[in-house]
C-alpha cells in the first residue's frame, strides 16, 4: 500500500495497544513491545478532495435557495421551486455532513449526485405536464468526481467507512490522546479521532461503492455514456421543436383557459376543439415587439388509417414581451363524420429557426 493513498493519515502518538505515549516514531511499541504498523494511526486529516467538493455542494445549495425559478417554468413555478428548496436542502447537509466527517453524508453524497443528474437533465415546463431532456453533460461529470474522491481510502476512513477489526482484549487505547475506549467504537470518545487497531486489508481500503476495484473502467463508461448521451440529444434537440400533447377542449380554448374533454368523445355536429403548446422556437425582435412565424399541418386520419382531411397554414403573432412558449387552438367539424374514432396528426415549423416538431391525439365520434 503506497503512503501517498493514506496520506491523510496522521502517525500515532500513543500505543493502541497499551495507551503508553511514544517518544519516538517505530515499531514495534517500547512498552508492550506490540507492532505498530503505518496503518495503526488515530486522526484522519479530512482530504482537500472532499473540502473542495463540500464547498461546491454548499455554494450551489445557497444558490438553490436565493434563485429556485426555473426560467423554463411558467404556470409550474411552485412546484419547481419546491424541488429546487429540497435539493438545496440536500445539498447544504451533504456539504455540512462532508466538512464535519459524519458517516451519513457519504450516502447522502452518491443521493445529491444522483439527484443532480435527474433534475440537471429533466427540466419542468407547464404545470408539470411536460418534461424537457437537456441531456447536460456537467451533472454526469460531477457524479463522476464525487464517486471517485469518496471512494478514495482516506476519504472513507475520515467518514468513518472502512471497517476497523476490533481489538484482542476488547478495548483499545486511541492513538492520538490515549484514552481507552470500549470494544466497538469507531472514534475516540474523548478526541474523536478514528480508531484503527490492526493493519487493513488494501483490498477492503480500494474497494468502491459498488465493490468494483477498477474505478479506471467504471469512470471511462461513465464519461464515455454520458458524452454519447450529450452527443445524440443535442442532436436530437436541436434539429425539433417540443410540443405538448393535444388538449381536447368542449369549446374554444383561449390562452391556458378551456375546460378539457378527458374522454374526448363528441357527438356528431359537434365541434372538436384542440389546445396545444410550442417551445424552442425563434422569436424575430423588431421595434418594440417579438415576431415569431410558423407553418402548420394539421392531418386527419380515421380508424383506417386513412387520411381524410389536411390543412396548412402559415401563422404569425407578436408579443411586447418575449414569451417562453407559443400557444395554438384548431378546430374540427364532425358534420358528414361517421361513428368511430379518428386521429389528429399536428406538425409545427418554425420559420425562423427551421425546426419543427410533431404531436398527436385522437377522439371519437357518436351518433346522438
Amino acid at each position: 500500500m503506497s503512503n501517498e493513498s493514506l496520506s491523510g493519515l496522521e502517525k500515532a502518538k500513543y500505543c493502541p495497544h497499551c495507551g503508553k505515549k511514544l517518544e519516538y516514531e517505530g515499531t514495534p511499541c517500547p512498552s508492550c513491545g506490540k507492532q505498530i504498523t503505518d496503518v495503526q494511526t488515530g486522526a484522519v486529516k479530512r482530504p482537500l478532495s472532499l473540502t473542495i467538493i463540500a464547498a461546491i455542494w454548499f455554494i450551489a445549495g445557497l444558490n438553490n435557495f436565493l434563485n429556485p425559478i426555473s426560467t423554463l417554468a411558467v404556470i409550474s413555478t411552485a412546484y419547481w421551486a419546491y424541488l429546487k428548496f429540497g435539493l438545496g436542502a440536500i445539498y447544504i447537509g451533504t456539504a455540512i455532513g462532508l466538512l464535519t466527517g459524519k458517516r451519513w453524508s457519504y450516502n447522502l453524497a452518491f443521493v445529491a449526485a444522483g439527484l443532480g443528474v435527474i433534475l440537471g437533465t429533466v427540466s419542468i415546463i407547464s404545470n408539470l405536464q411536460m418534461f424537457r431532456i437537456n441531456f447536460n453533460l456537467v451533472p454526469f461529470i460531477w457524479a463522476v468526481i464525487v464517486w471517485y474522491y469518496l471512494n478514495g481510502p482516506t476519504a472513507k476512513m475520515y467518514l468513518g467507512i472502512t471497517k476497523e477489526i476490533p481489538p484482542e482484549n476488547g478495548s483499545m487505547y486511541c492513538p492520538q490522546c490515549g484514552t481507552e475506549n470500549d470494544k466497538g467504537r469507531t472514534h475516540c470518545s474523548n478526541c474523536d479521532a478514528l480508531l484503527v487497531l490492526e493493519k487493513m486489508d488494501s483490498k477492503t481500503l480500494e474497494r468502491g461503492i459498488l465493490g468494483i476495484r477498477n474505478w479506471k473502467i467504471v469512470a471511462s463508461v461513465l464519461v464515455v455514456a454520458a458524452a454519447i448521451s450529450a452527443g445524440v440529444g443535442y442532436y436530437l434537440m436541436e434539429e425539433h421543436l417540443e410540443l405538448t400533447d393535444i388538449v381536447f377542449c368542449t369549446s374554444e380554448p383561449a390562452h391556458r383557459s378551456y375546460d378539457q374533454k378527458p374522454d374526448a368523445a363528441y357527438i356528431c355536429g359537434e365541434t372538436v376543439w384542440m389546445y396545444l403548446e410550442c417551445y424552442d422556437f425563434q422569436y424575430v425582435e423588431e421595434v418594440n415587439t417579438y415576431v415569431c412565424s410558423f407553418y402548420v399541418t394539421l392531418e386527419v386520419f380515421d380508424s383506417r388509417g386513412s387520411c381524410i382531411g389536411k390543412i396548412e397554414q402559415p401563422i404569425e403573432a407578436s408579443e411586447k414581451v418575449k414569451p417562453p412558449y407559443a400557444w395554438f387552438n384548431f378546430w374540427i367539424e364532425t358534420d358528414g363524420l361517421e361513428e368511430g374514432e379518428y386521429s389528429v396528426r399536428i406538425t409545427v415549423k418554425d420559420e425562423s429557426s427551421g425546426k419543427d416538431g410533431t404531436t398527436t391525439g385522437s377522439f371519437t365520434v357518436t351518433k346522438k
